[in-house]
């Protein structure tokens, strides 16, 4: 099944640093250590502005701007750059971060100065042995939980990410109540994709073990407070939370070379390179290439190493 002309508003999701400060298990990508290369930030906000000028000024057709990494903090810089260019702009900006330097100096006041206004931290475990084991050494689970805390003191939208594995399902709940308890107001649970380092620990949960996960979840979610929000699963199979099929139907995401592809997870799918080609021309081109499948009546990229192998399921 063709995309056609694809959705009406696109969401960017941009790499800003393949450098991080842990090595997490579960990591879609295998960014680690403090080696690495950042993004020509100045390239990608030239892009930006063109697009809106393609436009006439008018709204550019970019639901969001997400900066990523890597650890996106590792190239601050970077990060408030692109952040001020989109307010200059009008398009809403966010961040992704593993969170150990959201506490660090004046962060937060230069984050919330630049226009960010979402802050997306992972959070995978309360208990500090399980977090050393499936980030690795050199972080402090306590930084995290002080990142998160004063993110959301500091007025920002705080969404707490959950990776689910076999290595920490029994802190899914315990993770759900200290979001819920710290004034987050979205809590995502991902299952973990076979992708980056996350096809290498065969931690991944069985269907019946991520349902009993979910389930579990369901029991003492408190939406009015914290919603949950279950990623890479059809609505259907989320126990009346909400859901998401697949996150990247509406989405592009840009890598430090200036590789767009429409998601990370799924290799050899580019569409382009903002070094050659303006976003116009990319976005052109993704309505052209993008070819979607039906499972459980949801569309999903083709491909994705999340429901490549439900064998049947796919309409």
């Amino acid at each position: 099944m063709n995309s056609g002309s694809g959705p009406d508003r696109i969401g960017i999701e941009v790499k800003v640093t393949d450098r991080c400060n842990q090595g997490c298990l579960h990591c879609v990508n295998d960014d680690r250590g403090p080696a690495g290369d950042d993004i020509d930030h100045r390239l990608f906000t030239r892009r930006l502005e063109e697009l809106v000028f393609d436009e006439g000024g008018r709204d550019p057709k970019i639901k969001e701007v997400r900066i990523t990494g890597g650890e996106p903090l590792l190239n601050l810089s970077g990060v408030t750059e692109i952040a001020e260019s989109c307010t200059a702009l009008g398009i809403k900006s966010g961040l992704n971060s593993n969170g150990l330097l959201l506490h660090a100096g004046d962060t937060l006041d230069r984050l919330g100065a630049s226009g960010i206004r979402i802050v997306k931290v992972s959070l995978d475990s309360l208990n500090p042995g399980v977090f050393e084991k499936l980030r690795g050494r050199g972080g402090d689970l306590g930084d995290v939980l002080e990142g998160i805390s004063l993110s959301v003191k500091a007025g920002f939208e705080v969404i707490v990410r959950f990776t689910v594995t076999t290595l920490n399902r029994e802190e899914l709940v315990p993770c759900y109540r200290f979001a819920r308890e710290s004034g987050a107001s979205r809590f995502q649970v991902k299952p973990l994709i076979e992708s980056g380092r996350g096809c290498l620990i065969g931690a991944g949960l069985s269907p019946s073990q991520l349902s009993q996960a979910f389930e579990a979840l369901s029991r003492v979610a408190e939406p009015s407070s914290c919603i949950p929000e279950i990623l890479c699963t059809p609505p259907g199979e989320a126990f009346g939370m909400a859901a998401k099929s697949c996150g990247s139907l509406d989405k592009i995401y840009i890598s430090v070379n200036g590789d767009v592809c429409s998601c990370n997870f799924i290799p050899g799918r580019r569409i382009g390179s903002i070094k050659k080609m303006s976003l116009s021309e990319i976005l052109e081109t993704r309505a052209e290439l993008e070819v979607f499948e039906s499972i459980r009546s949801e569309l999903v990229l083709a491909g994705c190493p999340r429901y490549c192998g439900w064998s049947g399921s796919l309409q």
